[in-house]
């Protein structure tokens, strides 16, 4: 299963016994987690490109580093990060004495939590702030701007870093990664905490709209949404801490306009408040 999005098996059977083929959407409710789902997929992108073997793989990966480094230049990712997962380990201790809880992993959890945020404080600066003065990429950020920017006659020492051998290139490109690494790590754990708080219901839309109104002391930060994907079938989301709203849209053909279903659809919904 995507993070973002995705097809997955679901244990439900049809009639005939074959398994249906469920999508994945993933919405954000707030700022905040709107930023970590872009940081995951950036950094989801960048770890499956720097495994390429063609040119074309490392400059795409470079290309992410680049939107890394704009994203986290943004806001104060990390402090963002630390008070999230430092309220992540004060709601487990609270757990602490729940007998129907498995304490051991309860434990396990929180002191994964604990020592990310340990991570985090130690860090000087900004993750990948050692990128920002590194002269090949600070090169290839200042062209990146440029529609076709970074041909070879803009920046001939890309070109140059190119020719080196692959095996050489994938080595720096693993050491540059390597310095969001404290944020990469606290992202992962933030995340599956959080998809882990929550288990989809089943819901149903009326004649293809559905609302949803939450309580102002447990307003979810992210939802995900499943459809049966032979449905064409996609959900246009909206929402903040007060409310929910989903309309579901038919894409016929890939080239014409979608349209609102005007019939009830059944779906499952997951809110993640934890």
């Amino acid at each position: 299963m995507d993070a973002q999005g995705g097809s997955f098996s679901s244990p439900e059977l049809t009639a005939t016994d074959t398994v249906v083929e469920k999508v994945l959407y993933e919405q954000p409710l707030n700022e905040k987690v709107r930023s970590f789902l872009r940081l995951e997929f950036l950094f989801q992108l960048a770890e499956h490109t720097m495994a390429g073997k063609s040119e074309w793989d490392r400059r795409q990966t470079l290309a992410n580093f680049i939107d890394i480094l704009n994203l986290l230049g943004r806001g104060d990712v990390r402090g963002e990060m630390t008070k999230e997962l430092g309220h992540y380990s004060t709601q487990l201790g609270t757990l602490r004495h729940r007998e129907d809880l498995d304490q051991q992993r309860l434990a396990a959890t929180k002191q994964k939590v604990d020592a990310a945020v340990m991570r985090l404080n130690a860090y000087t600066g900004q993750p990948g702030h050692q990128l920002r003065d590194h002269e090949l990429i600070h090169s290839i950020r200042q062209r990146s701007s440029i529609t076709g920017g970074t041909c070879v006659f803009d920046i001939p020492q890309l070109h140059l870093w190119l020719q080196q051998p692959v095996e050489a290139q994938q080595a720096d490109l693993r050491q540059w990664f390597s310095t969001f690494d404290v944020l990469r790590e606290g992202l992962n754990l933030y995340l599956k905490i959080l998809r882990e708080s929550a288990i989809p219901k089943a819901e149903q839309s009326q004649r293809g709209v559905f609302h949803l109104t939450f309580n102002l002391q447990r307003a979810p930060k992210m939802v995900q949404v499943y459809l049966p994907s032979h449905l064409n079938i996609y959900p246009e989301i909206s929402g903040g801490r007060h409310r929910l709203s989903i309309r579901f849209m038919h894409q016929a053909e890939w080239d014409k306009r979608p349209s609102q279903v005007l019939e009830d659809v059944d779906f499952e919904l997951a809110c993640f408040s934890f």
